[in-house]
């Protein structure tokens, strides 16, 4: 990290956890999860990229108590097809909206320009990387990123995608879960 990143951080307001290694981010993400016991957890590609890569890194790292993601314990790291956590449901707008509107493309940048109108900052690996160097680009990257984190509960608030998603469930007869994920031949063979 940057010398003074602490100070800058102060005078902008931001607190955040700084981490020694990705082992420690990830048991810190894993007790927070734990902590706040969330119902639904929302995110762009989860399903597709999102818990694949955290599952991975779990492995490599040998992280304990990883089936804090999920509200069962579990002793056995589930196949990479399989990696949604038990007990709690997943909210993937870009799954989600493939559903609900048209778009050329489904990625975050695309969703919130055409659903909310404003342009997010997009960072190259070099860029990122480079942001590490100076305290103020570190700080606008972090910034930024909390912008992507908002733009993404604003999408599904928009779209209405748990209420939507909900109806459907009530009217097909399947699980949530399963309706969340965009299986729409699944809740087809339901309702026939």
């Amino acid at each position: 990290f940057p010398y003074g990143i602490e100070n800058s951080l102060k005078q902008h307001k931001i607190s955040i956890n700084i981490s020694s290694n990705q082992r420690a981010l990830l048991g810190f993400l894993l007790a927070k999860i734990h902590k706040l016991d969330p119902d639904v957890i929302v995110g762009h590609d989860l399903s597709g990229f999102g818990w694949d890569a955290i599952l991975a890194c779990l492995s490599a790292d040998k992280v304990p108590n990883w089936s804090r993601l999920g509200r069962l314990r579990r002793s056995v790291l589930p196949y990479r097809g399989s990696a949604l956590p038990l007990g709690r449901l997943v909210a993937d707008i870009g799954v989600s909206a493939r559903e609900l509107i048209r778009v050329r493309s489904y990625d975050l940048m695309e969703l919130s320009s055409h659903v909310l109108r404003q342009k997010l900052v997009s960072y190259e690996s070099e860029q990122i990387v480079d942001s590490y160097k100076r305290c103020g680009t570190l700080v606008k990257m972090i910034e930024n990123s909390w912008i992507d984190c908002l733009s993404i509960l604003k999408i599904l608030y928009q779209l209405n995608i748990l209420p939507l998603s909900y109806q459907i469930t009530c009217i097909a007869g399947n699980l949530f879960s399963r309706t969340l994920l965009g299986g729409r031949a699944e809740r087809n063979e339901f309702l026939l």
